[in-house]
């Protein structure tokens, strides 16, 4: 059994630009799960905080399963691009308005290399707490965590966090919805 001993370790970082919207559009409905698309955590987060990048998240989670916020919670990141619901009836929201529907939240690695268990383990500690937020339960409304390749339109469109073996994702929304009922009495982020 894998478990959390300590609260996973913060890091402050500052981008080199504002690559997120100045106000959200429309209810925030889950937790939408990525990979950045890097090879090293020192290189994705190079690339994030970047001035060039013209993408990001609002939280991301490095190998050693420490994490940091990029754009801030309350406003939506530039993270799902081109969007349409997979689950209109649960998690309703305008077509293209993922960014704004959900949290975006990046694991740093990429389509070849698997997510690390202290990475999975603060993914779904900080989807618990954004849970704890707006009162989701961890137990009846796992839906809310999905992922970028779920929502992407058109689909197949982007294969993240998953990766393009199916047979062995890099990491998927069921890997973080299998932890969130380990975090039931966690602090709301």
């Amino acid at each position: 059994m894998i478990e959390l001993r300590t609260d996973p370790r913060q890091e402050t970082v500052r981008p080199a630009r504002r690559y997120w919207y100045e106000e959200l559009r429309t209810p925030r409905v889950g937790v939408c799960l990525h990979y950045d698309g890097s090879s090293s955590d020192a290189g994705g987060l190079s690339w994030l905080l970047g001035v060039d990048v013209h993408a990001s998240y609002n939280l991301y989670v490095k190998d050693d399963g420490s994490w940091g916020i990029i754009a801030p919670l309350h406003l939506p990141a530039w993270h799902a691009g081109k969007s349409r619901s997979s689950d209109p009836e649960r998690m309703p929201y305008p077509n293209n308005m993922a960014n704004h529907a959900f949290y975006g939240l990046a694991v740093l690695t990429n389509g070849q290399v698997d997510v690390t268990q202290p990475q999975v383990l603060t993914a779904a500690w900080l989807t618990a707490r954004l849970f704890a937020k707006h009162g989701w339960s961890r137990t009846d409304e796992l839906y809310r965590v999905t992922t970028h390749s779920a929502e992407a339109w058109r689909r197949g469109r982007k294969t993240d966090p998953e990766g393009s073996n199916a047979r062995n994702p890099i990491m998927s929304a069921d890997d973080v919805r299998h932890l969130l009922p380990m975090f039931q009495n966690v602090e709301a982020l």
